[in-house]
Order: C-alpha cells, then sequence, then structure tokens
C-alpha cells in the first residue's frame, strides 16, 4: 500500500479504536453493511453485522463505512434474497446538485447546502409534510452536504415511486399552479383568488408579495421594466400593473389572497409565471436517485468520510443552525506532519488556511493533513 494511502487507513484505524466509536445507527442487524478500504477501489458488502461485530470491521481502518437505508430479514443474501422488510426515507442534500455551487468553491457551498438542509426539514418535512423531528436524523455528510433519515412507521413501507412523488414536491416539480388559481362567484362576477392555505399555496403567496414589494422599491419607471420580463406583459400591461400594486393597494389585495388587479387575457399567465418562478426559486434540491431508491447504501452516522477525513456528524435541528463542518466536523488533532502538495490549494480548517504550492513541503497539523490527502491535494512527504 502506497504511503499516503496507509497513513490514512492507520488514522482512521486509530481514530475508531481509540474513541471506541459507536455508529448512531439502530435494528444495526437488519441492515446491509458495506465497507471500502485504502488500498482498493472495490466495495465489500452483503455484510451482517451487531454492535459488537462492527468493531472489528473499523478497527480495519475503512475509508468509507455505509449501511443500507432498508432493513432486510436477511442482510447477507444477493439482493432478491434479501427479503426486504422497509426501509428509512433518505434526503441527501450535496453541493454538486445546487445552482452554481460548482462556481463557489468548497466552503461557500457547504454554506449553500447548509441553508438548503434546514428549508428541507423547517419548510417541507416538518411545515408541510407533518414529520416530528424525532422521527429524523439529521447529519452531516462529511464532505459536500447533509443528510436526513425519516424513520416514521409511516414511511417505511413506501414503494420507490411514492417516494418519488414526495421528491417531486420537494424539488416544486409538476407543481400545477391552476390547482391554486381560482376564480370563484363574487357578486355577479368572478374573482380571481389564490388559495393559499398550507404548502406551495401558502409559499407561493410569500414569494409574490416579497418579490413584488422588491419591485416596488425600484422606483416606478425600473419597476415597470422589470414587470415587463413577465410572460405575456407589455408595457402597457406593465403599467396598469404597476398602478394597480402600488397606487391602489394592490400588495394588501393579495395579502387577503385577492389577484383581481387588473384585467385582461395576460392576467392568469402574469399569476402563473410567478408562481412558476416560485416553485424554481423555494425548491429544495434533494438527489432525486437518494430518495427514490428502497435499498439505498448511504454514509453511516458517526463514520469518517474518506473523501475529507471529516466525521459524518448527527445533528439535532437546533445543532444545525451554528454547526460549522469544518471545525465541528473536525476529529484529528494539531499534531504536526510533513506534507507535500500535489497542485495548489488553499482551504480553511478549524479557523485558519491552510495554503501550499504545488511541490512544495511544509509540516502542517494533523487535521489538515489529513483533510488535504483525502481532497487528493497532497501526500505524505518524503524528504
Amino acid at each position: 500500500m502506497e504511503r499516503t494511502q496507509l497513513y490514512l487507513k492507520d488514522s482512521f484505524s486509530d481514530y475508531y479504536r481509540r474513541k471506541n466509536v459507536k455508529l448512531i445507527i439502530d435494528r444495526v442487524g437488519r441492515r446491509e453493511w458495506a465497507f471500502q478500504h485504502f488500498d482498493s477501489p472495490a466495495m465489500i458488502r452483503h455484510i451482517a453485522a451487531d454492535r459488537n461485530s462492527l468493531g472489528p470491521w473499523l478497527a480495519k481502518g475503512p475509508r468509507h463505512v455505509y449501511n443500507s437505508s432498508a432493513y432486510y430479514r436477511d442482510p447477507t443474501a444477493p439482493m432478491p434474497e434479501k427479503g426486504w422488510l422497509g426501509a428509512e426515507l433518505i434526503f441527501d442534500i450535496d453541493c454538486d446538485h445546487l445552482p452554481n455551487a460548482s462556481s463557489l468553491g468548497f466552503e461557500k457551498s457547504l454554506e449553500l447546502s447548509k441553508d438548503e438542509v434546514i428549508r428541507l426539514v423547517d419548510d417541507f418535512l416538518m411545515e408541510d409534510l407533518g414529520f416530528e423531528e424525532k422521527d429524523m436524523a439529521i447529519a452531516f455528510s462529511g464532505s459536500r452536504g447533509y443528510h436526513v433519515h425519516i424513520k416514521d412507521r409511516r414511511v417505511l413501507g413506501l414503494s420507490s415511486k411514492d417516494r418519488r412523488e414526495i421528491m417531486d414536491y420537494i424539488r416544486g416539480l409538476n407543481i400545477d399552479p391552476r390547482r391554486f388559481l381560482r376564480e370563484v362567484q363574487s357578486g355577479e362576477s368572478l374573482s380571481l383568488r389564490l388559495l393559499s392555505e398550507g404548502g406551495w399555496g401558502r409559499r407561493a403567496k410569500g414569494y409574490m408579495i416579497s418579490r413584488l414589494r422588491k419591485i416596488g422599491e425600484m422606483g416606478r419607471e425600473d419597476g415597470i421594466k422589470e414587470l415587463m420580463h413577465s410572460k405575456g406583459v407589455g408595457r402597457i400591461s406593465a403599467e396598469k400593473i404597476h398602478s394597480a400594486l402600488y397606487e391602489r393597494g394592490g400588495i394588501e389585495k393579495i395579502e387577503n389572497g385577492v389577484l383581481d388587479l387588473f384585467h385582461g387575457s395576460g392576467r392568469r399567465d402574469f399569476w402563473q409565471g410567478l408562481f412558476f418562478e416560485c416553485s424554481q426559486k423555494l425548491s429544495v434540491h434533494v438527489d432525486e436517485h437518494v430518495t427514490a431508491d428502497v435499498s439505498r447504501l448511504i454514509r453511516s452516522i458517526g463514520s469518517l468520510n474518506g473523501k475529507s477525513g471529516l466525521k459524518v456528524t448527527p445533528l439535532t435541528r437546533e445543532e444545525v443552525d451554528d454547526f460549522d463542518p469544518l471545525v465541528d466536523g473536525v476529529v484529528f488533532d494539531d499534531e504536526k506532519v510533513k506534507i507535500r502538495a500535489k497542485e495548489d490549494f488553499d482551504f480553511g480548517l478549524m479557523g485558519e488556511r491552510f495554503k501550499m504550492k504545488k511541490e512544495a513541503s511544509e509540516n502542517v497539523e494533523r487535521h489538515a493533513a489529513i483533510f488535504a490527502m483525502c481532497r487528493g491535494y497532497a501526500g505524505l512527504s518524503d524528504r
């Protein structure tokens, strides 16, 4: 085994043995377990374990540790013969799935991932779908995002199709604005109303009010130009909309669900356009493949992530707010280790910045050395 890989294996092994790590997993014996080691890309899987037998596996210093989201009668059997008993509902938020995250860098994209998981839990899982925190497990993935496990008994038997429908709702897909924009009888005429008691209707109402207030702050001419970007809205329509919104108390009417601010053939198109914009802006970007998979292998909570050396960290909803993955996810100490850069790098860890030029050698804290080696930025120095 190459020196750097051996060092990482020994470091991971030392951590698991010295800390007597317990993975935060229930029904251990009903899960399939899988491991990937530093000396091979192959995954060793279809393993059954209990809490005692997991210890020797962890003591080997695996690069990655996974357990199934599903429960099985026989976790060691081939997939068709395992005897599926149900599976947690899993949501994976990863930087790779966030718009423009690749251009923001690792640290900034982690901030975006945290914003996403907060919205996922607060706005969708708890507010819209009614799950309680006691029925979910939240974890930093140890690298580029967060995982949320729903353990409520009502979801365990859901099919892949059922899970995909939940995921589509959260991602704002296939949301028909006509369900929320209704014409109702008002006196002798029809009035266009926004149904906003919950879910996407409530979300759309808040978004519309916020968006239109911002347009109102632009000034009349700039506001009219902004409104003209909406589907089916020309100059004359934009002027009418602007007057209705900001001169005749239109925002207050929207707060009461009334959308009869102006008339014309483009009225419904305008509101549907805003609704569609809301579904794009306020959806949560979850990995569709993870959520729909009823036998997914997911990183074990409490293990180390071999792509970073950071801990797959369990979190309460309250802890998420102040969690800093590049501080709170660090488990290794500050003993000095000499590394050699394979490329130019610059990253933050434990409140410090670590910068090196390609081919340079330097003594750095162990936690930074392991992070750099796991990320492929550096290897152990031989000089």
